[in-house]
């Protein structure tokens, strides 16, 4: 098996396995030529499976530890292969009464959708064949001065995939890069850690008890790694650098952004700190996976206030720049 929950958890931990001594992980996306992962350009794999469920998350198909089913209805023709496809006979009224709880997402309906209206989210890997796949790309990123970024998801929550796949893409001379929520054990984020060069932390919100309100977990254990991981680009290991996603009204009050500086200020070897502006362009997104968007009428990150954060952020002695907005 490939999930197991956690004892006395609800919550799902990805844990790799060993076929024929094969670290398997599960990736649902590869994305090529990025240039918001790190610098340079970059090849960035995202892994499946989030400890997190932030309000505004903008892949919710990263959520799930499981494969998922996508249904776009626009695209469907009505042809009902999917349902002769699908041995449990959950399609029989079409993929828009999908039963999801019954869903094992192995993936037979979306093999047979010739219009692609079903696609399958999440994929397994060995550690051989993503290396593979990413390291394709090594003279684009020589020459650009990019790399590799393995993101989600959260890819700490497959520690044993993941940093085998870190330091094979090292042992081939890529400059490597992790996004990470910090929202996991310790032990499990030091050992991606020994692997990268640069690892990009998610800060959502300052306050334990608004964290645990948009996020669903409090944030004891993520600024307690973060501090460690400070500790660690403090002494030349890692360059570090923190992400602030801003959600106008969750976290872009000066009381929040005040918060946030008080915990990045003093932190050793921060080498600077990235405003990821809000959009809702995944909303569509949480319609094919069945379930519903609760930021449906939240308006996008405004130019004018996130200079304002950006400037604010400056004056406490931060290096700050504006991703994802010409």
């Amino acid at each position: 098996m490939l999930w197991k929950t956690r004892p006395g958890s609800s919550r799902f931990h990805i844990r790799a396995v060993r076929t024929s001594d094969r670290c398997l992980g599960l990736v649902f996306d590869i994305k090529r030529f990025s240039v918001h992962d790190g610098p340079g350009l970059r090849t960035t794999a995202f892994l499946k499976g989030c400890s997190l469920h932030c309000r505004w998350c903008h892949s919710p198909e990263s959520q799930s530890p499981r494969p998922e089913l996508l249904f776009t209805p626009e695209t469907c023709l009505g042809c009902g292969e999917c349902a002769v496809a699908c041995q449990r006979g959950l399609l029989a009224s079409g993929p828009a009464g999908l039963d999801r709880s019954h869903c094992d997402g192995c993936g037979a309906c979306a093999a047979v959708c010739y219009a692609g209206a079903l696609q399958l989210v999440g994929g397994l890997y060995s550690r051989d064949e993503l290396v593979e796949q990413l390291h394709r790309d090594q003279l684009l990123h020589r020459i650009s001065g990019g790399g590799v970024t393995l993101s989600g998801g959260e890819p700490a929550l497959q520690p044993e995939f993941s940093g085998q796949v870190l330091l094979s893409l090292k042992r081939l001379g890529h400059h490597t890069a992790i996004e990470t929520a910090g929202n996991v054990p310790w032990a499990d984020l030091a050992v991606l850690l020994e692997h990268t060069d640069l690892v990009l932390f998610d800060v959502k919100h300052h306050n334990d008890e608004v964290h645990r309100e948009v996020t669903g977990a409090g944030n004891e254990v993520i600024l307690a790694n973060l501090s460690r991981t400070a500790e660690l680009a403090a002494r030349g290991s890692i360059e570090f650098v923190a992400r602030l996603p801003i959600i106008p009204g969750v976290n872009d009050s000066r009381e929040d952004i005040d918060g946030i500086a008080a915990l990045l200020v003093p932190l050793p070897g921060l080498s600077g700190v990235q405003l990821l502006p809000y959009h809702g362009l995944g909303a569509p997104k949480y319609a094919a996976l069945g379930r519903s968007y609760t930021l449906q009428n939240q308006p996008s990150s405004e130019r004018g206030r996130l200079a304002e954060i950006a400037t604010f952020l400056r004056l406490r002695g931060l290096r700050v720049s504006i991703e994802g907005m010409s």
